[in-house]
This record gives C-alpha cells, structure tokens and sequence, in this order.
C-alpha cells in the first residue's frame, strides 16, 4: 500500500513537473507573440515595411537579442492568432531607389522573395485591418487575440501559418493552334450558383435569362431592375477592295489572322486612303478601326518604303530588335525629362497628369546657352543641320494615342501584323513605342530606324516637336498620321492637343515631300468631321468620312438594365400611397388606404408651397422626409459586383473618379470576404434562397478583385496589369481609362456607376463587353441626381443610339494658343498669314485674339521680333514646353507624403479641394487623413487612418461679367447672352459623409485664399416682370435660380460631349450678402474657357426645357426639390436655399406655358368607382361613408373666410393680399397651391 502510495507521490510530482514546464513555455510563446507585435506595429507605424528580416532585426532590437526568431518561428506565432496576423507577397519595384545601392542588394531567395521580371515581391507581416492602430483598444483586442492562441495551443508541438501562394509569372496566356488565348483559370467560383443560372449550352457565352434572374433572387434585391432592353444580334456586311492588296498583306490577313473580306466601312476607308485622302472613322466600338489606317501604311510601306530585308535587319543594320523596348518609370528618366504626363493612366475625369517644370522663364541669363539656343534656332531656319543617318525611310508612320495603356495595346497588335506581313514579304518593318517610359538608350536608335511610331501627345509636344531636328529624316518621309480614339481630344486636353497637332503640321512643312495623310479614328458622335477640322484644321488632302450608317461589323446580343437604388424606407409610403390612389382611380380596387394621413400632409405641403398641383394621393406623409432620397449608388454597383463575381462572371465597374473607384472597390471586397450583412429581401423564387450562400465570405474571390486607376506606383500598376490583360481577374473597378479601345480580354458584363457624361463614353465603356461577336450585359447604375434620373424617367432617351453629342474643344482659347505659339516660335520663325490661318482661324474674333497675344508676347519680352517681320522666342526663354501642360490647367502641382514618401501628385486647383487639412484622401483603397498643408511650398502631409467616412469640400463661386461676345433672342422674352467673365472661387469648409449610407453627419469650416481666373459663360438675364411674379407669389426668386442653375450644371451633359465637372455655376445661401444680377448661368470651370459655354449658349433653349420637364416631372413634394430634381450631391453651400416652386414659376414664364398633348378619353366608370375617386380626391373617408354633401366652394366664400385674418394683419398686409390674389387668379396653374397662411 505504502508502494502504491509512494508511486502515486512520484506520478503526482511528474505531472506538476509537466505542468509547470508547459506553462513556462505558454509564457515563453506569449512574450514572443508580444515582441513580434511589439515589432511589427513600431515598424507600420513608422511607415517601413515589415518584411521579414527586418522584422527579425527588429525584433532583435525590442529585446535586447533575447528573442530571435526565424520565419518558421514567426509561421508558428501567425498561427496562434491569425485574424490579427497574416503573411503576403507585396511587390516592390526591382530598379526604384538610388540606382547604385541597388545595384549593392542582392535579392533574398525564396520564400523571402521572388523576382519576377522587373518586380520583387517581397514577404511582408501585415497587421489585418481591424486590429490595426497604435491605441490601447488595438493593443488589448491583439492581447487578448495572442493570450487565446496560447491559451489552446500545445506549445510542444506548434503548427505553421502556411506561406501565401508564390506570384505567378507575368508571362502572356498559352494560346491554342487557332492563335486563340486560352482562358486562363482566375481562381474557383460557387459552383451551385453556376448551376442554378449558368448555361453551359449557351451559344454566345451568357445566358441573360438566367443572369436576370439571379439578381432578382439576391437578397439585396427589392425592385432596382427598373428597365431592360434587348439589343438583337447584328450581322456582318462585306465589301471589296477596289484594287487588290500586296500579295503579302492578302496571305498574311487570311492565313494568319483568318481575314478574307474587310467589312464594309473597312473596305470603302481604305479604298479612300489609297487615294490620298484624310480620313475620318466614327463606328462603333469593336468595329475593327485600327486595320483602317493599318492596311494602307502596310501597303504603302511595301510598295514604296525602303524597307530593310529579314537578312540585312539579322545582320545587324538595325541596333536592336522588335520588342526590346521596355519601359522605365518617367521619374527615373536619367537625363531628367519628367513626362508624367505621359503616364500609362491618364483619367479623363479627374487630370492628374503632366506637372509643369520649375524652371522659370527669366532663370536663363547664362551667357552661353543663350547663345547655343541661337545657333540651333539658325541651323533651324537655313536647314544646315546634322548630315542624315545612313538609311533614309521613304515611308513613316506616326500613330498618337490618348494614353499609354492604348499605346501598349495597339503595340502587340501592330507588332503582330508587321511580323505576320513582314515574313511573307522578307522585309522587315518595325514598330516602337516613343514615350516617357522608353529607355534613354533606345531613343536615338528609334528615331534613326523606326518605321512606325507610337506615341502620344504629350511627348510630340515635349520632345519630338522641340528636338524635330533630330527627327528630320523620319519626318521627311511622314506620309500617315493617325488619331486614334479622337473623341477624347475635348474640353481643354482637346484644345491642347489641336494646337500640338498644328505644330506637327508647321514642323512637317520644313521636311516632308508632301502633306502627310490624317487619319481620325472615334466612337459615334455628332460632329466628327468638325473634329478633324479644329484638330487638323490646314490639311490640303480631301476629306473622305464613314459613319455609323456604313458600319459592317458584327455585334451580339447585348442587354442594357437600369438599376435604380431603391429608396430609404422612409420614403416607401409616399410610393405606395402614389400607386394605390392611382389605381383606386382607374382600376377600381377600393378606397385609398391612409386616406386621413394623406390629407393631412397635403394640407401641410400646401402651406410649405408646392412646385405644382397634383393629386392628393401623390403627396407624401407628412411625418416622413419629404425630400425623396435614394440608397447609396456606391454600395448598390459593389454589391451587383460581389454578386455577379460570385457566379463567375467577368465584370468591370467604370467609376467617374478616383475616388468612386477606390470606394466601391473597398465595399466589393469587404462584401466578398465577410459576406453579405445587410437586411435580407424576399426571393421572388421560394425553392431558391441565396441568403445563406450571401451570408457566407468567400475571401479568395476578394483576391480576383482589383482596382485600375492613374496614380498607382509602376510596380503596382504593372502587376495590376498583368493579372487584367492575362484574365487572372473576375471584377475590375476602374476609371475612364480603359474606356479607351484597349483590349482587356472577354468580359461577360460591365457596371456604370453614374452617367459617364456623353452617349459616346457610355457606348464605349458598354462595349469594353461583348467583343468578337459575343453577348454581353450592361448595368446602368443610377446616381440620385438630375441627370441618372433624368435618364432613369426615359430610358428610350438614354438608349437612343440616334442621340450623340458634340465633341467640344476650343484651340482659339487665348491662354492655350499662348503657351504654344511660344513653342511654335522656338521650333520655327511665326510669320506669314499661313501661320495666322492656322492658329486664329478665319472667324474675325479669333484673329483679333491672335493679334492681342502675339502683341502682349512682344511687349512681355517674351518673344521678339525680326526685321523682316516674323516673331521668335526671346534667347532667354528656354525650353518654352516645360510651362506647357497639356492635361491640367495649373501653374503648379501640390505633392503629397505620408511616412516621408511621396505619394501622389495633385493639381493646384484641385489641391484645395482634396488636400485641406481634416480631409480624407483615399488612395489604393485605403483612406490617409490630411494633417498639414504648406501653401509656400505646395506640399502636403497625410498619414494613414481607418474611418468610416470621407469628406466633400464646401466652396462657392463669385461671378463678374467682363464682356458680351454674342446674344440670341430665342423667344419672346428670352435672351440668351455668351461673354467672358471673371470667376472668384473660394474653398471655405468641408463636410463629412458616412461612407455606407452617403448622409452628411458633420461640417467644418477653414479659411484658403480665393482663385481668380477668367473664362466663358452663357447666361440668361431674368426681367424685372419675373422677379415681381415670382415675389407676388409669395417664393423666393434667388432660391429658384439657384435650383435651375443646379438643373443646368447636371443636364449640360445630356446635351453637350463633356463631364458635369468641366461646368461650374453659382451656388446660393442665406449667409451670402454679396449682391447676384438675378440671372441663370453657367461657365466653362477652366482659365480661357473650353468651349462648352458657347456650346451651351446654342443649345439654351432645349436645356432650359429640360429643366422644366424634371421639375414638373419629379415626384417629391419637398419645398427646395430633391436630388432628383433641384438639389445637387455636391452644393457648395449643401442645397441650403432651393425652392422648387420660383424655379417652375421662372421656367414656365421665360419658356411660356407647355403644352400639355391631349389626354384620351377615360374609360367608363361604375358609380361605386366613382365615388372611391371622389373620396381620394377629398381625402377624408367619413364623406365616402355619410354620403353628406358639402356646400360648393367659391372664390367668394374662400375671400370671406379669409378676411377677418388679413385685417388683423394691418392695411398693407391686406393690399398685398389682395394684389397677390389677383395674380393668381391669371395663373390657375398655381392657384391650388397658395398657403394657407396667406
């Protein structure tokens, strides 16, 4: 017994022993979870990446080298808590930094690192979001998170956090034998909802049906899908050529690439070409443009070109081969040109591109290089310049696209086509890209060989203009020019590009044998052969133009939706009670429920003033908003992304910003990794219940989502790229920068959140879907504002292929033609009426805008003049195109750094809208709060935060009328002015806006000094008659102007090719004191205008009429109108003075009375019908019940009721009265709407 006892003793010891050694261990582990975290956070903090060696430093250091881990270490520690901890490859450029210590590194091996091409991916410890903060809430929440982990693990035997997947190489997908790029796998979907509505039998690759019908069981669904329309398939129409093609040209498209016929529009644009006609090309999107302008250079090129042979090209005549140019960033450009403007994103919304040079014009008194800029100036103009390389080219081409991503595409496939014909032809023609990424090295070999260059205007206007007469031998053989995606040549990049362009023209003058061919290429819009002629405007060619109508080109089925947020609960009675008074009277489905409270708010309404006299049952409950407010747009198109990534469906969302792009990216992913949280609507399909599959995350299809924007970083962009171009993406959010013709492979579907600003933009992005003759869908997500719902209430306008808009651009603006006739008087001598035609035109207002600018050039010392009467730069003007941006307006750029790094680059004017301190700058989905910002240095400072809202600024524009350029009488009444005015713009606060719901919750206010410029507007001067009806009835006339000129700024889109932030207007409050001339305007928002105002002044009349249609047609009974109708999302002064009765009143008395058309006939009614709507007029159920009849109303008895108040209100109360009766008795159109009150 005693044995047994002493053995029992000695197992009892032994498992303390255990015991006590397992918890020092525990306490080992949870000190090494402590440091780690210790490390990592002092390193996020501070703004340095936590790759793992220098977490293990760190580490190190913390703990005075008591603790030193290795990566299988820290695996095991992730492990333990890994909602708070995670390990990811994040790519860094291999080249950014000092060239030199670069060159030192060495690059970890696997698995710290991996190399691919140009890009390192490095291992990094990354803190997940929401348990990232310095604070003690974030160190107690990972605390307790590691002392969890510990608490369950067995430290003996600890598990590792697996290593995230290697990154895959950027090489290009596996094509099959047919040449066709085999679909590359982008990761798993949820296959039950592949089943449920995919076909797999479907022909064209989408079942609409099925897709259709899952949105309507998604559990966010309620009734957004307002319209959908069909397009029917379009088949292809053949035509041939008149002469046939170089036999190398016709085996090469129809063994190579399977073309045997050219469409129609292909055939007869080359016929044209082939003639030595300019051509300009306005089809549709896909319709194969590019072999417009690619079949006459290669036939050009082969019959006339001097081309070098496959063997002389191999043996070394030419220095480098086809498809060696790569590309390094602009900053790290060695000889200092930065191009940015040249960037490989350049969004047409929101410019960030070229940042104009530091070098002022009076910095360059150095004795010397005055005197080297007069010598080249006189080598210029007597051509005694270097001797010519050794092979001339008979025959070149120079291909300019709007940005650098379409650059690189059309690269491949022109590389493709010239390898194709080239073979066959046993000659070697070759095409390059010339931009701000081309190596140093590699330009001069460019210049010297090259037969076709891609390029774009931003580096014509930087470097092959000034330095042209390096490039004579090229020019001297120039015979196509062409420009591609032409429509985005508008606003003020437009009028910059037509005077670049107009340079080209002078330069080409001095050397080419003969005028080059222009070729426009463009989506469909109103005026393309005016385009060419304000871009290309001296060209002596004929014009030869294809449009729409002999388009030939295929195109599947597509289906366009409507997706129109729903509105906020509050808002569901005012609907309901509109549906069911309806039908109660014309189906007769029984009395109208709420018929007490109905009447109620109506009476209410009515003492606020209404804008028009409708049914009572229209009104909306006067306990809820009155202001008709619609869901979040942003979280509605994330949603509809999640969903349609969620089956598998490959989809890209345009955004109009940055911003709205980073926004919905963020919501997009949040909803695939934690799944769907919000409220859960019925399936319209009971067996069908999607709620719980919603419910569930599914992170690594958060991981197939990505962003595309300008502003990223090279590496982050190329890797962006990579997956996008190789399909190894489900979704993409991106800007107008894909719009472009670029091909980013199959999509299935594409999202627009918002408007895109014009009819050719919206068929553009639409048709980034459904190439090749496949089928696709198209999702019209509608913002709450004039013009989404402008388009919502008619769909058929929206979808009306027959309504495109004027391309805008204005080349005779004086502060455009300013900056450029410097660089064309550094590249040539100004003289002659040659060079006046070109850059003043023939309108004798331009002409005399010329003749002030070349004066105030002369009297600036800008430019001199030579005896002989021409003009040239002053000698100590150098480089004239380095102040010369060509995509922003401003003089300067602000820069922004967080952690001591530069982050991005933002426009002076758009600086103090985004860079105030307290704002919120989002910027790869994650948002960076602004503490400082440096006026005198134009720098701002911003660190990373985690909030749940972002910010909008509040400014307001002061308007003075400098001069009257034109008026118009449109009606009677009705003038329309066009004149150059001066804008005051002042920023002074900001509002913060919850990011789910978009509700304003807190305002702020601050002080910036005013910008002053001077631009274009057109204007309407309302008459005193106006102002004195308005005031009769009791409304306030600047609240209606304020409300129309709301309706002008969103709806001059609808009009006019152009973005609503390219407009500006004056905004109104009651704190404004500053006198305003009672009129209704709007002006171009960019110093010298953009062309859009004058635009403007010739299409008042039909903006104005639709103004009013969205007034009388809105349904919301609020005073100061809603989102859909007066108020604007981004009111400086937030809306505060609307009302929507002075704007109707003002519109119905400049435009006069509308003519309603006839109504038809009712159908007959049965007495008990007839009575329901008697009572829903009257709004009170007890008369439907009591049947008592009421004594007849009349403006008598109405004036005896109402007389004993207006006496108690003195005598002049009582003319007032009385005069304002009158009038309204002349107007029985607001005779029902007078207040009570009154």
């Amino acid at each position: 017994m005693a044995g047994v006892e002493a053995e029992s003793a000695g197992h009892g010891g032994a498992e303390g022993t255990a015991a006590s050694a397992a918890a020092q261990t525990k306490e080992q582990v949870l000190r090494e979870c402590k440091v780690l975290d210790a490390a990592v956070s002092f390193l996020t903090k501070k703004h340095i990446s936590c790759r793992v060696p220098v977490t293990i430093n760190m580490v190190k250091s913390l703990s005075r080298a008591s603790v030193d881990l290795t990566l299988d270490r820290i695996r095991q520690l992730i492990h333990l808590a890994p909602e708070v901890l995670c390990l990811q490859y994040v790519p860094v450029e291999a080249s950014a930094g000092n060239p030199t210590t670069m060159a030192q590194q060495q690059t970890p091996e696997p698995p710290l690192a991996f190399k691919v091409d140009h890009i390192v991916y490095h291992l990094e410890i990354i803190v997940k979001k929401r348990y990232v903060g310095a604070g003690k809430t974030a160190l107690k929440k990972r605390t307790k998170a590691y002392e969890t982990g510990v608490a369950a693990c067995n430290p003996s035997s600890l598990e590792m956090e697996p290593l995230p997947p290697a990154p895959l190489l950027s090489a290009p997908p596996s094509s099959t034998e047919n040449g066709s790029s085999a679909a590359p796998i982008v990761g798993p979907i949820h296959q039950d909802l592949a089943a449920l509505y995919r076909s797999p039998d479907s022909q064209y690759g989408l079942d609409f049906e099925g897709i259709v019908r899952f949105l309507k069981d998604c559990p966010f669904y309620e009734t957004q899908l307002e319209y959908t329309q069909l397009y029917p398939r379009r088949e292809q129409q053949f035509a041939d050529l008149a002469h046939p093609l170089h036999v190398a040209i016709a085996e090469s498209l129809a063994l190579d690439f399977g073309i045997e016929k050219f469409f129609k529009h292909q055939a007869l644009a080359i016929d044209a070409a082939r003639r030595g006609c300019n051509i300009v090309v306005s089809t549709s999107t896909s319709s194969g443009k590019s072999l417009v302008f690619g079949i006459p250079v290669f036939d050009t090129l082969l019959k006339e070109g001097n081309l070098l042979s496959l063997k002389e090209a191999e043996n070394g005549s030419a220095s480098k081969e086809e498809g060696t140019i790569k590309a390094e960033d602009a900053s790290e450009n060695p000889n200092g040109n930065n191009v940015k403007s040249a960037g490989f994103l350049e969004d047409n919304t929101d410019s960030g591109g070229f940042c104009a040079s530091d070098e002022k014009v009076n910095s360059l008194n150095n004795e010397g290089k005055r005197a080297k800029v007069k010598q080249e100036r006189e080598e210029v103009e007597a051509s005694e310049e270097d001797e010519l390389p050794d092979r001339a080219r008979e025959v070149t081409a120079l291909y300019i696209f709007p940005t650098k991503a379409l650059a690189q595409d059309q690269l491949g496939s022109t590389r493709r086509l010239a390898s194709a014909i080239g073979a066959r032809a046993s000659k070697r023609v070759r095409v390059c890209t010339y931009d701000g990424d081309t190596k140093q090295s590699d330009r001069e070999d460019i210049r010297k060989d090259a037969e076709i260059i891609i390029t774009n205007p931003d580096m014509l206007h930087v470097t092959i203009l000034p330095q042209h007469r390096h490039w004579k031998n090229f020019l001297r053989g120039l015979r196509f020019v062409i420009i591609d995606e032409a429509h985005a040549y508008h606003g003020i990049f437009g009028s910059h590009v037509a005077c670049v362009l107009r340079r080209l023209q002078r330069v080409c003058a001095m050397y080419a044998v003969r005028p080059p061919q222009f070729f426009t290429c463009s989506a469909t819009i109103a005026n393309p052969v005016e385009l060419f002629s304000l871009l290309c405007p001296s060209s002596p060619n004929e014009l030869f133009a294809v449009g729409d109508d002999m388009d030939g080109s295929p195109c599947g089925r597509r289906l366009f939706g409507i997706w129109n947020p729903p509105l906020h609960p509050s808002q569901r009675f005012a609907e309901n009670a509109k549906k069911e008074a309806n039908d109660a009277k014309t189906t007769k489905k029984g009395k109208v429920k709420n018929e007490k409270k109905t009447k109620k708010a109506n009476q209410k309404l009515s003492d606020d003033g209404n804008a028009q006299g409708q049914p009572d049952a229209l009104v909306v409950d006067a306990k809820e908003e009155s202001m008709l407010d619609r869901k979040s747009s942003i979280y509605e198109t994330a949603l509809l992304l999640s969903a349609l990534t969620r089956l598998g469906v490959k989809t890209m969302a345009f955004c109009r910003t940055r911003k709205l792009t980073e926004l919905v990216l963020r919501y997009t992913q949040d909803e695939l990794k934690q799944g769907y949280k919000g409220k859960v609507y019925e399936s319209q399909d009971k067996t069908r219940d999607l709620a719980p599959t919603f419910a569930q995350g599914q992170p690594h299809l958060a991981d197939l989502v990505a962003g595309y924007r300008g502003g990223y970083q090279a590496a982050e962009r190329r890797v962006i790229e990579d997956k996008l171009f190789n399909g190894r993406l489900i979704a993409v959010t991106a800007t107008n920068a894909l719009e472009l013709g670029i091909d980013v492979g199959h999509l299935d579907a594409v999202i627009l959140l918002g408007y895109p600003g014009s009819a050719a933009s919206m068929w553009q992005q639409v048709g980034r879907a459904g190439r090749s003759g496949k089928d696709a869908l198209a999702l019209f997500v509608c913002f709450n504002g004039p013009t989404d719902q402008y388009f919502a209430q008619r769909p058929n306008e929206l979808l009306d292929r027959g309504r495109v808009e004027r391309a805008v651009l204005d080349p005779f603006n004086k502060y455009v033609i300013k900056d450029h006739l410097l660089c064309a008087m550094h590249e040539r001598a100004f003289h002659g009426e040659e060079d006046r035609r070109l850059f003043g035109g023939t309108h004798e207002k331009n002409q005399e805008t010329l003749t002030q600018v070349l004066s105030d050039l002369v009297e600036d010392n800008l430019a001199i003049r030579l005896p002989h009467g021409a003009l040239q730069t002053h000698a100590k003007l150098c480089k004239p195109w380095n102040n010369v941006s060509l995509r922003v307006v401003d003089p300067v750029t602000f820069e922004l750094y967080s952690g001591g790094e530069l982050m991005d680059t933002i426009p002076y004017s758009r600086a103090l809208f985004e860079l105030y301190p307290g704002a919120i700058y989002m910027h790869q989905g994650r948002s960076f709060l602004v503490s400082k910002m440096d006026l005198n240095s134009y720098k701002a400072w911003a660190h990373p935060t985690h909030v749940n809202y972002y910010t909008s600024p509040r400014d307001c524009n002061y308007v003075k009328v400098m001069g009257r350029f034109d008026t118009e009488r449109l009606l009677p009444g009705l003038d329309v002015h066009c004149g150059a005015v001066q804008i005051e713009r002042s920023v002074w606060g900001y509002r913060k806006i919850w990011l789910r719901s978009g509700r304003i919750f807190e305002m702020h206010e601050f002080t910036l000094p005013s910008l002053f410029f001077e631009t274009q507007a057109a204007w309407v001067d309302l008459s005193t008659e106006v102002q004195i009806t308005v005031a009769q009835a009791g409304r306030d006339v600047r609240a209606g102007i304020h409300g129309i000129n709301h309706m002008l700024a969103k709806l001059v889109q609808v009009h006019i090719m152009c973005h609503s932030s390219n407009v500006g207007i004056e905004h109104d409050a009651e704190f404004i004191k500053r006198p305003r001339p009672p009129r209704l305007m709007i002006f171009d928002d960019c110093p010298g205008g953009l062309g859009i105002a004058e635009a403007a002044y010739l299409k008042m009349l039909p903006m104005l009429q639709s103004c009013r249609d969205m007034v009388a047609n809105c349904s919301c009974r609020s005073a100061s109108g809603c989102l859909a109708c007066l108020a604007h999302a981004t009111c400086g002064e937030y809306n505060a003075r609307l009302d929507k009765r002075a704007a109707l009143i003002i519109l119905d008395m400049i435009l006069g009375p509308k003519q309603e058309p006839p109504r038809p006939p009712e159908a007959p009614r049965t007495p008990r019908a007839n009575e329901i709507a008697s009572a829903a007029t009257a709004g009170s159920p007890r008369r439907l019940r009591s049947k008592r009849k009421k004594a007849p109303t009349t403006p008598e008895r109405n004036r005896a009721k109402s007389l004993p108040k207006a006496l108690s209100m003195g005598r002049a109360r009582v003319e007032q009265v009385q005069i304002q009766r009158q009038w309204v008795a002349q107007q029985p159109s607001y005779s029902e709407n007078i207040s009570k009150d009154e």
